[in-house]
């Protein structure tokens, strides 16, 4: 549980970054679903 919520947690913080300099909203859509990236990889 403590490594998928840190993984979760680092995911989102990069992926907020990165969406605030290519601010397409399809995007913010995808990372609205991101948390399910730790569980696939």
């Amino acid at each position: 549980m403590s490594e998928a919520l840190i993984t979760w947690a680092a995911i989102t913080l990069m992926t907020r970054r990165l969406t605030r300099r290519t601010a397409r909203p399809a995007e913010r859509r995808d990372i609205a679903h991101g948390y399910v990236m730790p569980e696939a990889a």
